[in-house]
């Protein structure tokens, strides 16, 4: 393992607070290091690939990339919260304590796959549920489209099972059951 940022350098120079941004589309901190009597605080986005190509300098892609690095930065330092998207402390306490961290962690991560926009702070953790409810029903909606075209096309021979198999096709990675309690949650919001 290559290690991308110099903590091995600045941990013999004697440093002892280190702050690490690591933006390589790997991890490389080489985790061997002596972190004994050190403190590390480690940045690093969720989704590397939202900061886009490497010599994309275009103005929009600087200040994406300078937000995200606010963002981030806020989050390791624990000003805002989340796995994958931010929320004020509040906000976030509040949807765990209603619904279970593993829910919210799932609600993020559908979030994530439906592309809902993740360069904001959520100040109100029902402004982000009702986002994503709406970015689910539009993706619903037009998966059902898509299946009654097929349907049409096939000559009515096409068997729907939307409900076992809607996540899997839309979701690479995830079974329905990856989902499962984020979509109870989201069954029960009312738009």
């Amino acid at each position: 393992m290559y290690d991308n940022t110099p903590v091995s350098m600045l941990r013999r120079s004697g440093y002892n607070r280190i702050i690490v941004v690591d933006i390589a589309s790997i991890k490389g901190v080489n985790y061997n290091l002596d972190f004994q009597n050190c403190e590390v605080v480690y940045i690093r986005p969720f989704d590397i690939e939202a900061l886009g190509a490497s010599f994309d300098f275009s103005s929009e892609m600087i200040a994406k990339r300078r937000e995200l690095g606010y963002l981030d930065a806020k989050k390791a330092f624990s000003y805002l919260l989340g796995k994958i998207y931010y929320f004020e402390p509040e906000a976030f306490r509040s949807l765990v304590g209603q619904y279970g961290f593993r829910t919210v962690e799932q609600l993020e991560e559908l979030a994530h796959a439906l592309k809902l926009d993740c360069l904001r702070v959520f100040d109100d953790g029902d402004v982000f549920l009702r986002e994503l409810k709406a970015a689910f029903e539009e993706k619903k909606a037009q998966q059902q489209q898509a299946e009654q075209i097929s349907e049409k096309e096939a000559g009515g021979a096409y068997e729907k099972e939307w409900r076992n198999s809607f996540l899997r096709r839309f979701v690479q990675r995830r079974s329905d059951s990856d989902y499962r309690d984020a979509i109870a949650v989201l069954d029960n919001i009312i738009l």
